[in-house]
């Protein structure tokens, strides 16, 4: 696959089976506000289209979403370079409705637990 098209249709056509409306609704970038995101907005089957039909290249963050998505590197999403993929064990989105789901204690709750991980983590390596 020598263009960026080509492997962004690979991707969507073999290995996830989505026709250009349904990878669009599942994708969303993230909108900032001095450098904190305040909101998600979708990307359209057109903007799919016009990267698959190499009219235009992604921006850096809709790079970052396909790569998360399809769970490969930007590097080989931009470039083609032969990286080995990257695994993702929880998808994003996913995610993303697991915590708009949540009460605000619930959401304070797994920030505490988050939190003590990070704890646990950075003791471990030292």
């Amino acid at each position: 696959m020598s263009s960026l098209g080509e492997r962004i249709n690979h991707l969507r056509v073999v290995r996830k089976g989505l026709t250009l409306e349904q990878l669009a609704s599942k994708l969303s970038i993230p909108v900032y506000q001095k450098d904190k995101i305040v909101d998600y907005k979708p990307i359209t089957s057109g903007t799919l289209s016009n990267l698959e039909n190499n009219k235009h290249r992604p921006n850096v963050d809709i790079a970052i979403v396909l790569s998360d998505f399809f769970g490969v590197s930007v590097d080989w999403l931009l470039r083609g370079e032969d990286y080995p993929e990257k695994t993702i064990p929880f998808d994003r989105m996913k995610l993303q409705d697991l915590f708009a789901s949540m009460t605000p204690e619930q959401l304070e709750a797994q920030e505490r637990i988050i939190n003590e991980m990070r704890r646990k983590a950075l003791k471990n390596s030292e």
